[in-house]
């Protein structure tokens, strides 16, 4: 609240705050108040939905997959295709002279097109760089996936938190498709799956916006 020197103008703005967060809870809000309480009082009127732990655990959930799945694709695939003896064969002595320290395993730092990758087959260097792909994709998107679902979830829980299961499928199916030996052929359905999935809650999430926008000043 605001105090102020004249004890009447403090009763007058106590009252008309009051009165408004009164008018918050019957009707919604029809009174306004002067200042930054207007943004307060108006903003009582919005409620969390009670189903909102959905969305946030679908959120948490695409979050928890983008991070392993880092570790168990393209992890996977440097430990096959990066291994010890193809390493200390084409490099060991090279890097050991130039740098001074033993070669790094994994193949660390090439991300699949580098220096390392020049000595590897046509096949090897196929299925290392889907595998990176796989992840690097989930990388790109994830940023806007996750905030689009939890925004969107503020009005439309159950649509947001189903099309965040959706695009969860739709990961594991792009992986897998991936993963195969058509390559980028086969991620095709899982794909089209995730991103029409994004799209419905990039929809939603803008219509959150609009609804959002009654509760601020005018």
């Amino acid at each position: 609240f605001f105090f102020f020197n004249d004890t009447a103008t403090t009763e007058i703005y106590t009252e008309q705050i009051v009165g408004s967060v009164r008018c918050v809870q019957e009707t919604g809000y029809q009174r306004r108040v002067h200042g930054d309480i207007n943004i307060f009082v108006k903003m009582a009127g919005y409620q969390i939905p009670s189903k909102y732990g959905y969305v946030v655990i679908s959120s948490a959930a695409i979050a928890a997959q983008c991070y392993f799945i880092g570790f168990v694709v393209p992890m996977k695939a440097r430990g096959k295709y990066f291994n010890k003896e193809f390493l200390e064969q084409n490099f060991g002595e090279t890097h050991t002279k130039e740098i001074g320290h033993k070669l790094p395993g994994m193949g660390y730092p090439d991300m699949g097109s580098g220096k390392y990758s020049e000595k590897l087959s046509y096949k090897d260097w196929f299925y290392l760089n889907n595998a990176m792909r796989c992840h690097y994709n989930y990388i790109e998107q994830v940023g806007v996936v996750i905030p689009v679902t939890l925004g969107a979830g503020l009005f439309f829980a159950v649509p947001a938190s189903t099309l965040a299961l959706g695009y969860f499928i739709g990961r594991i199916l792009y992986t897998y498709g991936y993963m195969s030996e058509a390559g980028a052929d086969k991620r095709e359905i899982g794909a089209v799956m995730l991103n029409l999935s994004l799209i419905g809650n990039i929809g939603l999430c803008l219509a959150s916006g609009v609804k959002l926008l009654r509760y601020l000043p005018k």
